[in-house]
Parts: structure tokens; C-alpha cells; sequence
């Protein structure tokens, strides 16, 4: 029994420590950290806009750090492309957008690269260029809004305004799903009679090969010599094992369960073999007495006496191993064993 109880007691302690391991989130170190997840600037043919990304060094020595751009290099000037920061220390690093090339109207994506001595992040950019007048303006969307996963239907939504009480007219749409490397995964083009405010909306299935990254959702709206653009950015995520997502929000219940059940098993266990045990108590009880009566006889030959005393053994070592699995007490031990050895110091005289 106290074997048993010992058992039950260690396999506890161990699936609680493997337990706190498994499911304890293990903690993500990160070199450094930047102030900016996602960057959205609006130009026209002359103008430009100041932006800012501030570089924090996290880990625990002086870094190396780069930035570079992809995508949107006629856009964009940096102030620094290489410095170097001290723990915890941070660099602001000045961001100009501007339509120096001048591009067409429309709408640019791509990202600033930050990189460490041994970490990489990227910063996706939108830019979008428009007219300096602008007689309709658009604002799009994509629902539904949250997780998103490769082959996923969502629905695009267009909303066009009328900013100058033109009312009904021939507006050109162009919009488009691309990724900020620069690859087009659906693109539309409508040409209508509209009067806003109304809605344009689209249902599409994503492809199942999509890969796991951010998405740039754009409208661009033309209209005579007025081009106005909006975007969204959405992400597509990793669709989850709807097992390994059950046993993540329902970890520590089943982590009780299991130990339940372990518990239970060892239980059962031990209750037959207790129940096995009090039947050889019982058994012995009853050979003991036959045997006391055999010694009683006036007369017992060698034969008979060794197998007297085989049987002698064999019930001191029942109750020997019934005192050590707890199931009898010190006391009942003790009084069964001198019953045993007084018999066979009988049985020794009885042969002399």
C-alpha cells in the first residue's frame, strides 16, 4: 500500500512538472524593438510627408543595426542606413516620403527592413498617390474582419463618396489584393454610371496556397482628371489544427483529467491487488491452523516435517510482503511471525 501510495504521489509530481513545461509559453527573446507595425502615407504630385521609425536595442551589448527599403525605393528617404546602439539605447531614424520620381497616380506597397546582428523585421509601407483635387473619395474594407486563413470567402467593400455634389456619373474603378513584395492576387476593373454615396462590394475565395503574410486591399477611383485611392492591409494567419486548438484552450482541464484517470487506474490497481492479498491473509490464516493441528500429531516423519516447513516459509514470506505493502499493522505483523516461528521451533522438536 505504501509503495502504492508513493506511486500515485510520483507520477502526480511528474505530470505536473512535465505539465508547467509543456504548456508554459516559452518566452520569445527579441534583439530590439521598432515603434512602427504598419505605415500609411498619402501624397500628391508635390508634396511630401515626414515619418519616423525608432529603433530600440533590447539585448544586453552594443548592436550593428541596417535599414533598408524594398518595393517603394522611388518614394523614400532614410536619414541613416547603418548605425550602431548600445543596450537599451534607441534611434529615431527620419522617414521622407515624397513623389520625386513622379510616378503615376495609384497605390505602392512594399516595407522598411530593420535588421540586427542576428534578428530581421519588416515594417510594410503603403503609399498612395493621388490627385490635388479630388471630386470622389472611396474608403474599402474587408470583412470579415479578425483571423483570416488561405480560402477564406471574404467580402470587399467599397464606399464612394461624392466630395463635390457632381452626383451621377462614369467613374472608373480599379481595385486589387496584392502583398507588399509586389505580387497581384486578384485585380477588377469597372466602369459604371454612380451616384454616390453608394457601396461596391466584391465576394471572393482567397486561394488555398496563400501564404501566411500581410495583404494590401486598394481601390484607386478616377474620374476625369481626379484619381483618388484608399487601402486596408489584412493578414492571413496559419489555419489552426482544430485538435491541437482544443487541447491549447482546454490544456490544464485535460492536464486534470489525465491525472484523474492515472489516479483511478493506479486505484483499481491496487484495490484488486489488496483484495488478492486479504484473500492469501485468509488462505494463510487457514494453512497456519492446519498446520498447527499436523504438529500436534504424536509422530511426524522427515518427509512430512520439510514439507511442514517449506509451507512454514511460504506463509512468512505472505506475511512479510503483506506488512510491506502496508496492509497489515506492525502489531498483526509481529504476532503472525512469532505464531509462524513457534511452530517451527515445534516442528524442529518434534523431529529430534
Amino acid at each position: 500500500m505504501r509503495t502504492t501510495i508513493l506511486l500515485v504521489i510520483g507520477i502526480i509530481i511528474i505530470l505536473g512538472v512535465a505539465s508547467f513545461f509543456y504548456f508554459t509559453p516559452k518566452e520569445q527573446t527579441e534583439d530590439f524593438s521598432l515603434d512602427q507595425l504598419f505605415i500609411r502615407d498619402v501624397l500628391t504630385s508635390n508634396n511630401f510627408v515626414n515619418n519616423s521609425v525608432v529603433v530600440t536595442n533590447l539585448a544586453v551589448s552594443e548592436q550593428n543595426f541596417k535599414i533598408k527599403v524594398a518595393g517603394i525605393e522611388d518614394f523614400v528617404t532614410l536619414d541613416k542606413n547603418e548605425f550602431n546602439l548600445a543596450s537599451k539605447d534607441s534611434q529615431k531614424v527620419n522617414v521622407i516620403f515624397s513623389n520625386k520620381n513622379s510616378k503615376d497616380f495609384g497605390i505602392y506597397s512594399g516595407f522598411i527592413e530593420v535588421s540586427s546582428n542576428n534578428q530581421q523585421k519588416r515594417i510594410p509601407v503603403t503609399i498612395e498617390v493621388q490627385s490635388e483635387d479630388i471630386l470622389f473619395g472611396a474608403n474599402v474594407d474587408v470583412f470579415p474582419r479578425g483571423k483570416l486563413y488561405p480560402g477564406d470567402k471574404i467580402n470587399l467593400e467599397i464606399k464612394i463618396f461624392d466630395l463635390s455634389n457632381i452626383g451621377e456619373a462614369n467613374i472608373e474603378l480599379n481595385y486589387f489584393i496584392k502583398d507588399f513584395n509586389g505580387n497581384t492576387l486578384f485585380t477588377e476593373k469597372e466602369i459604371s454610371s454612380l451616384k454616390a454615396p453608394t457601396t461596391v462590394t466584391k465576394a471572393i475565395e482567397l486561394p488555398r496556397d496563400m501564404s501566411v503574410d500581410d495583404y494590401l486591399f486598394g481601390a484607386i477611383l478616377k474620374y476625369k482628371n481626379s484619381v483618388s485611392t484608399s487601402s486596408s492591409v489584412f493578414k492571413i494567419i496559419e489555419r489552426e489544427n482544430k485538435l491541437l486548438s482544443f487541447i491549447g484552450d482546454y490544456k490544464y482541464l485535460l492536464v486534470v483529467a489525465v491525472v484523474f484517470i492515472v489516479v483511478l487506474v493506479v486505484l483499481l490497481i491496487t484495490n484488486k491487488q489488496s483484495k488478492n492479498l486479504e484473500k492469501i491473509m485468509k488462505q494463510q490464516s487457514k494453512e497456519v491452523k492446519h498446520i498447527q493441528q499436523r504438529v500436534k500429531k504424536a509422530k511426524i516423519d522427515g518427509k512430512e516435517a520439510a514439507e511442514l516447513k517449506q509451507k512454514l516459509n511460504i506463509q512468512l514470506g505472505a506475511l512479510e510482503n503483506a506488512y510491506r505493502e502496508g496492509y497489515i499493522k506492525k502489531e498483526a505483523y509481529e504476532k503472525g511471525k512469532q505464531r509462524i516461528q513457534n511452530l517451527a521451533k515445534k516442528l524442529k522438536e518434534k523431529c529430534l
